[in-house]
C-alpha cells in the first residue's frame, strides 16, 4: 500500500503542527518555512524619497503562535495569530525594481523583523496560508557606508508549519 502525505502527517509526534489543527486552543514557539510576495516600503536618510516596491522572499520567521479551532467536527478549521520576532528569510528579499537606492546588505542585522500574521492552518496537512505585516530595520550600503532604513512590508505567504516548542 502506498502512503500519502496524510498518512505520514497522522503519525507525527504530539508536538507537531497537527496538535493545533485538533485542539481547541494552543500556544507555541513556532517557525514557518515557505515563500511570500508582498509590498515593501523603505524610508529614512539617505533616501531621497520613500521607496515602494513589490518583493519576493523566502519566509522563515520564528515567534509565538496562538491557534484556535473554529467550528465543530469535520468542518472545523484552525487559524493562528503569529507574532514574529525574527525572519531569516528577510536576508534574501528580492525585488525586480533595480531603481532602489543603495545596495542590500547580507547581514544578520536585517533579521530582526517584528510582525503580526494571520494563518489558516490547512486541515490534514502541515501547510499554512497567511497574510501579515513586518516592521524593522533594513541595512543598506550607500557609497561604501552602511545605513539603517525603516522597512515596512505587507505580504501573502504559504509554507510549512514547524512547531518548535508547545507551550499550551
Amino acid at each position: 500500500r502506498s502512503r500519502g502525505l496524510g498518512d505520514v502527517y497522522k503519525r507525527q509526534p504530539p508536538g507537531s503542527s497537527r496538535v493545533k489543527r485538533r485542539e481547541p486552543f494552543t500556544a507555541n514557539i513556532n517557525g514557518y518555512v515557505g515563500g511570500s510576495i508582498g509590498q515593501e516600503t523603505l524610508e529614512g536618510a539617505p533616501l531621497s524619497s520613500k521607496e515602494e516596491f513589490t518583493s519576493f522572499a523566502p519566509t522563515i520567521p520564528v515567534g509565538l503562535s496562538f491557534s484556535k479551532l473554529i467550528g465543530r467536527g469535520k468542518k472545523s478549521q484552525s487559524f493562528s495569530l503569529f507574532l514574529s520576532i525574527i525572519d531569516l528569510g528577510s536576508l534574501m528579499t528580492f525585488s525586480f525594481d533595480s531603481e532602489i537606492e543603495g545596495e542590500n546588505q547580507l547581514s544578520f542585522k536585517n533579521v530582526l523583523k517584528p510582525g503580526l500574521q494571520l494563518h489558516w492552518n490547512i486541515k490534514n496537512s502541515p501547510f499554512f496560508m497567511g497574510v501579515g505585516g513586518q516592521w524593522g530595520p533594513q541595512f543598506r550600503e550607500f557609497n561604501g557606508e552602511q545605513k539603517q532604513l525603516n522597512s515596512a512590508r505587507i505580504f501573502l505567504n504559504f509554507g510549512v508549519d514547524v512547531v518548535i516548542k508547545r507551550l499550551y
